[in-house]
């Protein structure tokens, strides 16, 4: 269900047009440490809103610029990736683990009273260029 979400999500976000990954693909890359890297790996080839193929790639610093989402988990939010991803220009980065929005992820998503729901942060996304639609926030169940 959240692989779900996060196909929507896209949809949701404005990117600059100067944004990373290539005009004919739609690159989101998730760590070898989500367990959402299987779910992830479901949405390989699926059409994203605008007409574009979104490949999923397992996440490596090296290929980050390669990326325009980000799915982080635990060791990824530490501090040398941290840095590598701040202020990133056209990455939306997101995890589902408690702590990914005090380490500076743009969406958290977490399970409540068995629903999913996600947080924002507004203002990490605009730092990356990123618009993100007023219909999306105000589905958020908080927003920064």
């Amino acid at each position: 269900m959240k692989a779900a979400y996060i196909l929507n999500f896209i949809q949701f976000v404005e990117w600059p047009t100067d944004s990373p990954g290539g005009a004919k693909d739609w690159s989101l890359c998730v760590s070898a440490f989500s367990p959402l890297v299987r779910p992830l790996h479901a949405l390989h080839g699926k059409e994203a809103p605008n007409g574009q193929q979104v490949r999923v790639r397992l996440f490596d610093p090296g290929n980050a610029q390669e990326c325009r989402m980000l799915v982080l988990q635990g060791t990824d939010l530490e501090r040398p990736t941290q840095q590598l991803l701040h202020g990133r220009r056209g990455v939306l980065t997101l995890s589902d683990d408690p702590t990914a929005l005090r380490a500076g992820v743009m969406i958290g998503l977490v399970e409540q009273g068995g629903r999913i729901v996600f947080d924002v942060d507004n203002t990490a996304a605009n730092r990356a260029g990123l618009t993100i639609s007023s219909r999306l926030l105000r589905l958020a169940r908080t927003v920064r």
